[in-house]
């Protein structure tokens, strides 16, 4: 490149960093109005909490919505941890509003819609975020926004559209015409809302998921972790993270490569960390496997960094995923990762150097990685070093926030 183009690039650059800068003077002044679209406890819930919080922290005036408290969930433990997790966002300084439950009759339905609109209103100038857990539903929350007149109105998509019959397609598309920015958390699912959603790719930013890494110290508090898990010190503790709910979180897959992989090596014991509706079924399906007595369920756990120095290697087998929380997690433990090629996976994790990656499904691979990494001490090592740089790299939550106000000011 000649001397006049490089002069040229670079007042380009400086012009662009001009009009962001511009731009960030006037978004600091306006409110980041947040919903959290979940009735579950999940990664929709903590990844508003962390996004609320951060964003607070880099000096922004941030409001949450809600799903009621007293209709969120009939589980008396996931209540318990909602009401903790509204309390820290309050603590940090972010406002709070519970909203009503979307009711069953048409009337009721209105009328709960029309309350959204003065409370958006009461945040003038706001931009909404609506953060969803799928790519259904929504509507109230957009539309509402929108006759409120917010700044702008934003759709975070943190799990992968589904591949749906043309009917719901098209009322996906129309739900989302009083959007005008979307934010997904990798490459694959910008293309596809793309090619099968319709949606603009301008207007669609990829921002991956990041956490607060404070506090991730490898092997901190392992040696109790374990005894609480029932794991000797000689064990080799293969662990899985997920909500039981369904087999979309890949529990019976991981189960099915656990049995198989446990034949081979007498070392080798698993571990389920999570609760829902379908932990009895898992339960009897471990059994059925001949894994009773090699794997532990152990319930909902809020101690994430003492749960996963338990560990010796973390599986996440999912069907599906935006931007699974728990693979950063275990990568800033300096935990070595099997990972399904979904969502962020394969933007975070380069196969064989900082991580190994596998396909959903594929019993006899997962089974293969594990017995891999069982047999090779010095192998989980070097993974492990390799994925916590990664994470501290660029995996931080402030980097995540920093991206999503990047985002905010050049709509503002």
């Amino acid at each position: 490149m000649n001397g006049s183009g490089m002069i040229q690039l670079k007042q380009q650059d400086q012009q662009r960093k001009g009009n962001l800068n511009a731009g960030t003077n006037v978004g600091t002044t306006l409110p980041i109005l947040l919903f959290m679209d979940a009735h579950e406890i999940g990664g929709t819930i903590f990844y508003t909490v962390n996004l609320a919080i951060e964003l607070t922290r880099l000096g922004r005036s941030v409001i949450v919505v809600v799903p009621e408290i007293d209709g969120f969930t009939a589980d008396r433990g996931q209540r318990e941890i909602m009401t903790g997790l509204l309390e820290r966002m309050r603590s940090a300084g972010v406002r709070v509003h519970e909203a009503e439950r979307w009711r069953s009759s048409l009337p009721k339905r209105v009328a709960t819609f029309a309350r959204l609109i003065p409370l958006i209103r009461s945040y003038p100038g706001c931009i909404a975020v609506l953060v969803m857990g799928s790519h259904r539903g929504g509507a109230r929350w957009t539309f509402a926004a929108r006759l409120a007149r917010a700044r702008s109105v934003v759709r975070i998509e943190l799990q992968p559209p589904g591949l749906t019959n043309w009917l719901d397609i098209w009322a996906t598309r129309i739900k989302a015409l009083p959007i005008d920015h979307t934010v997904v958390g990798c490459e694959m699912n910008r293309n596809v809302l793309h090619t099968v959603m319709g949606r603009d790719p301008a207007h669609i930013s990829v921002v991956h998921t990041g956490i607060d890494l404070t506090g991730y110290v490898p092997q901190m508090g392992r040696d109790d972790a374990r005894r609480e898990m029932g794991l000797k010190p000689e064990d080799i503790a293969v662990g899985v993270v997920a909500r039981l709910s369904g087999e979309r979180k890949g529990v019976g897959f991981f189960l099915r490569s656990a049995a198989a992989a446990a034949e081979a090596d007498p070392r080798l014991m698993f571990v389920v960390v999570g609760d829902g509706h379908a932990r009895s079924t898992f339960e009897q399906d471990a059994e059925s496997l001949g894994l009773a007595g090699r794997v532990h369920f152990a319930g909902w756990r809020s101690d994430i960094v003492r749960t996963l120095a338990a560990f010796d290697i973390l599986v996440m087998p999912s069907a599906f995923e935006g931007g699974p929380t728990v693979v950063i997690e275990a990568m800033a433990m300096g935990l070595p990762v099997i990972a399904t090629r979904v969502g962020m996976v394969p933007e975070i994790i380069d196969h064989g150097r900082n991580g190994l990656v596998c396909e959903y499904g594929a019993d006899a691979e997962l089974t293969r990685l594990i017995r891999r990494l069982a047999g090779d001490v010095e192998g989980r090592q070097r993974l492990g070093k390799a994925a916590r740089d990664r994470a501290l790299g660029d995996l931080g939550l402030r980097t995540m926030a920093e991206r999503y106000l990047e985002v905010f000011d050049s709509l503002a």
